[in-house]
């Protein structure tokens, strides 16, 4: 490949192939910071959902939330990796992303107004409005996926296995968020925790591929 394909640092051309085996390796690198955060939160949230639920103070509360934080701060450096180098990736995969992560971000901060502020207020912020952020930045990036059209200069690298992980991976977080909601918001008994938490087996086996 020619020079001046992409960048994965400030002031660094490098050629097409070089950038794409940069590229995976960057991508193998967050999917392992990743899935370290997203393991830790999940299993936290299930201990203190199943086991500690009485314990609401701030301090249990922002750690059981931390991981999550965190993770954030990782969105936001891959971000601006995915904006820097757009050109070699397909369409809107920056905006899919930050609409995601940031549907994310902002369930994760009301999640923590909410628990700590409302508990005993529910009509004042419910958990559905809490949960609205996130199922709308799941769906408009799902939306922008469909309609986003390949261009035939794009090369197809590591990203398309990765991006292709990500997004079994997103849905079925997406459907333990909604599962707990569910039952937290509406205090069913018919289904225990264990259930609840089920498409996590789902998701760690991706994490294993």
């Amino acid at each position: 490949g020619g020079a001046g394909f992409g960048t994965v640092a400030p002031q660094t051309t490098i050629s097409a192939s070089e950038f794409f085996l940069e590229d995976c390796r960057l991508r193998l690198r967050r999917w392992e910071t990743v899935a370290l955060l997203v393991a830790t939160s999940l299993f936290l949230l299930y201990f203190w959902l199943a086991w500690w639920h009485p314990h609401k103070e701030w301090f249990v509360v922002l750690f059981v939330l931390l991981p999550g934080f965190i993770q954030d701060t990782h969105n936001w450096r891959w971000y601006r990796y995915l904006k820097e180098n757009g050109q070699a990736f397909a369409p809107r995969v920056p905006l899919r992303f930050v609409v995601v992560s940031g549907g994310a971000l902002a369930y994760k901060v009301l999640l923590l107004v909410y628990l700590l502020l409302f508990p005993s207020c529910p009509e004042c912020l419910s958990l559905n409005l809490v949960m609205l952020p996130y199922v709308v930045g799941y769906v408009i990036q799902l939306i922008l996926g469909n309609i986003a059209e390949r261009s035939d200069a794009y090369a197809e690298g590591c990203d398309v296995l990765s991006a292709l992980c990500a997004e079994v991976g997103r849905f079925l977080v997406f459907v333990v968020v909604i599962a707990v909601s569910i039952k937290v918001s509406t205090g069913q008994s018919g289904f225990s925790w264990d259930k609840v938490f089920w498409p996590l087996y789902g998701f760690f086996a991706v994490l294993a591929l």
